[in-house]
């Protein structure tokens, strides 16, 4: 029987990374050099492959990382699985870094994500939708009681530090993701960068 090979990118953080699902044991590629990403991702999926003795052929799906995050460093990933998507027959789908936080619940969970000094991208679950946007610290600190709120490390203010958990977003979390959920509509076939624009008022919100 053949095995079912599943590939996932991230490049919306400092550093590429990759990661290789076989038969659902994941395998995660670190490039720890904070050089340029779209040099780096290339060489990185090809080591990764060569190790495991697999050719693009061989891969059944490809999940990259939509964002928020780093503006050119999404942007490459996402071009990179467009590229692949056009020259191949791969099934590729889109994970948003805000949707891989909130593993292993979405559960009455919000993920966020620092956009800037004053203001927080959102991501969360409504009427089984996800539903993306701003908002502002005192936001926050409104629906500090009603959520779990999951942060990435040292981004959690110290009044909210006893609600919430420290995520991570790299290719085995958006991977993760997709391998829980890929039968469901939380997965989606676009993989266009995920803009959320920062504003100075209120939660604002944007659909996948």
């Amino acid at each position: 029987m053949k095995n079912t090979i599943s590939l996932a990118i991230s490049t919306s953080q400092k550093r590429c990374s990759c990661a290789l699902a076989i038969n659902s044991k994941i395998h995660f590629f670190q490039n720890d050099a904070h050089d340029n990403q779209g040099e780096s991702l290339p060489k990185t999926i090809k080591s990764m492959l060569q190790e495991h003795s697999i050719q693009w052929k061989d891969v059944d799906v490809l999940v990259v990382d939509i964002g928020p995050g780093s503006f050119v460093g999404t942007r490459v990933g996402t071009s990179y699985a467009m590229g692949i998507r056009s020259l191949s027959a791969i099934p590729t789908f889109g994970v948003s870094g805000l949707q891989a936080m909130c593993l292993p619940s979405h559960q009455n969970c919000i993920s966020v994500i620092k956009a800037n000094a004053n203001e927080y991208y959102f991501g969360k679950i409504n009427n089984e939708n996800w539903e993306y946007g701003v908002m502002n610290m005192n936001d926050l600190m409104e629906i500090g009681a009603e959520y779990c709120i999951n942060f990435l490390p040292n981004e959690a203010p110290e009044s909210l530090m006893h609600n919430q958990a420290s995520k991570k977003i790299d290719a085995q979390s958006i991977l993760e993701y997709y391998l829980h959920f890929k039968d469901t509509n939380y997965i989606s076939d676009t993989i266009d960068p995920l803009y959320i624009k920062p504003v100075n008022i209120g939660p604002k919100k944007q659909n996948l």
